[in-house]
């Protein structure tokens, strides 16, 4: 992400105009929406700290979703059944009985 670029965040924003025209607000969160979505569609279910002030603003007026810190990775079902399979194997080979 170019940080020169930005303009500052949602918080600031709402904060200095007050009132967003309707227009301007469908627009964000929309981009809102779609950057919730883009977390989601890269395996980010849990953000855990959507906030304004984590919505920047770009010089064209479009929000950019920052700080991962809190967030955490869900694994697809399948994956998680392979680890498990693979654990059950492990525990399987541990309870042979060892032939001195």
């Amino acid at each position: 992400m170019d940080l020169e670029n930005l303009c500052g965040d949602v918080r600031t924003m709402l904060t200095a105009r007050g009132v967003l025209r309707e227009t301007d607000a469908k627009l964000y969160f929309a981009e809102m929406a779609m950057a919730i979505d883009a977390l989601h569609q890269q395996g980010y279910n849990i953000y855990r700290d959507l906030k304004p002030e984590n919505f920047l603003i770009d010089r064209t007026g479009h929000l950019k979703l920052t700080d991962f810190g809190l967030s955490k990775r869900q694994l697809a079902e399948s994956r998680i059944e392979a680890m498990k399979a693979k654990l059950k194997d492990v525990k399987n080979s541990m309870e042979q009985p060892y032939l001195f």
